[in-house]
């Protein structure tokens, strides 16, 4: 069983100006193939939405598929998913978008509102791995300062395609 993370490389302008701070993404969400699920942080908050939902995205949208390059045991994949599930129904934290990852201003941060990014990297650091395996996707970083960037430059991720939204 493997979860799929996905980077788009949106074309709006909002994606657009995020993209230019840390290019080439613009959002991040994980996909859960096994569940029929995607658990993403849009304008909304944190929400879970039945594949093949793809938030952020626009014609011409570039998403980039990443997946752990040692797959994840079912009891990893099940933990992972209550780990993204655990912030479902949270705020977006929009501050921490704009002053955020982008400018490193950490006094605009709110607890328990995030950034498509932080929860990728909350729920993989909150995962329970099996025995002596590291999944968290980055380590000593603040979950509002990664960037969508940073996480696909995991080096326990592997690209696996790329896909135009048509």
């Amino acid at each position: 069983m493997n979860v799929q993370i996905v980077a788009h490389r949106g074309t709006g302008i909002i994606s657009r100006l995020i993209a230019w701070f840390r290019p080439p993404y613009s959002h991040i969400e994980f996909w859960f193939p096994d569940l029929g699920v995607v658990i993403s942080a849009d304008a909304e908050g944190v929400v879970e939405k039945p594949l093949p939902h793809l938030s952020h995205t626009g014609t011409g949208t570039v998403v980039d598929i990443f997946e752990y390059k040692d797959p994840l045991s079912h009891r990893e994949y099940v933990s992972l998913y209550h780990a993204a599930k655990a912030l479902v129904g949270t705020k977006y934290d929009y501050w921490m978008l704009f002053w955020g990852f982008t400018l490193k201003a950490a006094k605009w941060g709110k607890p328990n509102k995030w950034i498509c990014s932080g929860v990728v990297l909350k729920a993989s650091q909150e995962m329970s791995p099996d025995r002596d395996k590291i999944r968290a996707l980055a380590e000593r970083v603040r979950d509002d300062f990664v960037s969508p960037r940073d996480l696909t430059r995991s080096p326990l991720l592997k690209w696996v395609r790329s896909s135009v939204i048509q």
